[in-house]
């Protein structure tokens, strides 16, 4: 390569044997990361043989003595330099792998969780006991309904000879839990005959299940809807993200239809005590058993979990 002109450090450059490159044509790169003369070039002038011959030219990359005691001389003043842009280089690679590492975690640990989940969920039982008349499911259950959730009688113990008078005893419907069940069972005292018989059925039905993962809903055999509507109610226990929403929901209408709320809180009120009307409400209006907007209506379906939350079995009551 040959240079028309060159500036006095090239000359004195080519004294040595050395040509280095033009500063507009040495990569930025080679600039940054390298010693001024690791870039320069052999000229072929009429100096630079002269000092090839006078065996001041080092030698080539492969075979230099010369070159390495340059770059060793040159690196005992830039490592430092070099060791930060090392340094900057690999900084946000080691930060882009603990970014990776993290987000590595965080989708095991959510793949765990939703597996847990599922797991629960699978392992949840729904008991339906169909009976053949209001009558006999309020001999069997009225009391229990009545203790758990009458307005009047919540907490209370009622004596046989008064089933007829509980609210409870004209409900379409029972549900509870296995574990609500065992307790109100336990305070009763001496049970019915009827209240005994539908007591076996269901310790049959449930023997070796823990009571929080079985809930128990009855209905008249010739009534689907009812029986829709207590699946609602197990939804609700099984689901804990299917309430949060079903709350959320009940505060938006009570903000939102404060007329509508309270005329439904009435509705209520005369039927279940104050703690499951938040439960009532969802299997209600899902049920369409109450006129309700329906915009409502949609917004709870859309938040129903995709399938039910259990598994379902049947026993015979009689």
């Amino acid at each position: 390569r040959r240079f028309q002109c060159f500036p006095p450090p090239a000359f004195t450059s080519l004294l040595l044997g050395w040509m280095p490159t033009p500063p507009f044509r040495r990569p930025i790169e080679e600039e940054a990361l390298k010693p001024p003369f690791l870039c320069a070039r052999l000229c072929l002038s009429p100096l630079c043989l002269l000092a090839i011959v006078l065996g001041a030219a080092p030698s080539g990359p492969g075979e230099g003595v010369h070159r390495t005691q340059l770059e060793s001389k040159v690196g005992e003043v830039v490592p430092q330099s070099q060791s930060r842009l090392h340094s900057a280089a690999n900084m946000p690679k080691n930060k882009s792998r603990g970014k990776d590492r993290n987000a590595s975690s965080k989708l095991k640990e959510t793949k765990a969780s939703k597996k847990s989940q599922h797991e629960e969920v699978k392992d949840a039982l729904t008991v339906v006991l169909p009976f053949n008349s209001r009558q006999d499911m309020a001999a069997c259950l009225a009391r229990v309904s009545a203790y758990l959730e009458d307005p009047l009688h919540h907490g209370k113990v009622c004596s046989p000879d008064k089933i007829n008078t509980l609210v409870s005893s004209r409900y379409a419907g029972h549900n509870f839990s296995l574990e609500s069940y065992r307790k109100v069972i336990s305070v009763l005292g001496k049970l019915t005959p009827d209240e005994d018989r539908i007591k076996q059925a269901i310790g049959s039905a449930c023997r070796g299940r823990s009571g929080p993962n079985v809930y128990i809903v009855a209905h008249v055999s010739d009534d689907p809807k009812t029986l829709q509507h207590e699946k609602w109610h197990a939804t609700f226990h099984f689901d804990e993200a299917y309430r949060k929403r079903v709350s959320g929901i009940w505060g938006m209408v009570q903000k939102g239809s404060p007329a509508w709320a309270k005329q439904f809180e009435k509705h209520l009120s005369d039927k279940y005590a104050q703690h499951v009307w938040v439960d009532e409400f969802q299997a209600i209006v899902l049920n369409r058993e109450y006129e309700c907007a329906t915009k409502t209506v949609n917004l709870l379906q859309s938040i129903l979990p995709k399938k039910e939350p259990f598994m379902t079995i049947s026993v015979k009551t009689r």
